[in-house]
């Protein structure tokens, strides 16, 4: 069985990339940083689910991670989706830790360090999750096929309690027995290896990422920002330029490069095109010909009239997103 990796949404890439340079006094700062605190421990639990799909007994499989995709009125988010010619499976996780308990409302409460926080019935957002899938496939003509919602746990110091009852919710080790035992009691073929294939192509080109402009949606200007290099270690220390390298003051790290993290976080938060005296700022740098040597190995786009010369960053990105 061959798992698609898990990769980091926009939405927090461009966390990563804001929050180490927002000044603390933006208006906004404390709620984007807890977002990114939530973002990340999704992503983790989203990465550390998938170890268990490895003991998923299934020849024929397809595996889609973090699909986004419009059903009938609104758009819908599947953290994993394991489609086989018998059952489709949909997995919400719910990366938390404590004691997770269900109230008489049938909200889900989270008890952890004397703490107490409520939040949606994650087997709604599943349940409503299949509605939408199976609206899709019908509309698209596929065969009906049984959906089974999935909520899943991946904290290794979750607890679940026991008036949590729904036996689709579990912790993340019993994710591949469930799933096994549903497919050991339903042997019904319902797709083809040729639908399987279809459904798979289908539901990439319906995929509809989330887009994010975090500058623009939290009015964050250029002065709310701190540039420079980051150190890739400490990652709230700006490094200076010495000697043909970046040396940083807390760690004493030096990388001649550091500055790709620095030019990729401006592609995510702006633009992949830049040019020398935007480079500059950006940089904390205030020598042309210094920035002239850190960007002329990046593409040059050229340029038309009297326009400055541009350079395209966007190599910076060709890396893997589930790092």
């Amino acid at each position: 069985m061959n798992y698609q990796f898990v990769e980091k949404s926009n939405r927090l890439i461009q966390l990563e990339a804001l929050i180490p340079r927002l000044k603390q006094s933006h208006p906004n700062f404390h709620e984007l940083n807890i977002q990114l605190g939530k973002d990340l421990a999704g992503y983790v639990g989203e990465k550390n689910l998938r170890y268990y799909f490895e003991f998923i007994q299934a020849k024929k499989v397809i595996h889609l991670s973090g699909l986004r995709l419009h059903g009938s009125t609104y758009y819908t988010q599947i953290d994993h989706l394991i489609a086989t010619p018998h059952i489709i499976f949909i997995i919400e996780v719910k990366n938390r830790k404590g004691i997770i308990a269900q109230n008489q409302h049938g909200q889900y409460v989270q008890q952890y360090q004397q703490t107490s926080v409520t939040f949606d019935n994650p087997k709604h957002q599943a349940d409503i999750q299949k509605r939408q899938l199976d609206y899709i496939l019908r509309h698209h003509g596929f065969p009906c096929i049984p959906i089974i919602p999935i909520v899943a746990f991946p904290h290794n110091s979750v607890q679940l309690d026991v008036s949590i009852t729904s036996k689709e919710v579990m912790v993340a080790q019993e994710v591949p027995f469930f799933t096994n035992d549903c497919l050991a009691n339903n042997r019904q073929l319902y797709y083809n290896d040729h639908q399987l294939q279809q459904l798979e192509k289908l539901l990439r080109s319906l995929h509809q990422p989330r887009e994010v402009d975090l500058i623009k949606d939290y009015n964050i200007k250029l002065e709310d920002l701190n540039t420079g290099v980051l150190c890739p270690l400490c990652r709230n220390i700006f490094m200076q330029r010495q000697y043909a390298t970046w040396t940083c003051s807390k760690c004493e790290n030096s990388d001649p490069t550091a500055h790709h993290q620095a030019l990729r976080d401006y592609t995510h938060l702006f633009s992949p095109i830049i040019n020398n005296r935007t480079a500059r700022w950006w940089l904390g740098l205030s020598c042309y010909s210094l920035t002239y040597r850190l960007l002329s190995e990046f593409p040059v786009i050229k340029p038309s009239g009297r326009k400055a010369v541009q350079y395209n960053l966007s190599s910076l990105n060709k890396i893997d997103k589930s790092s």
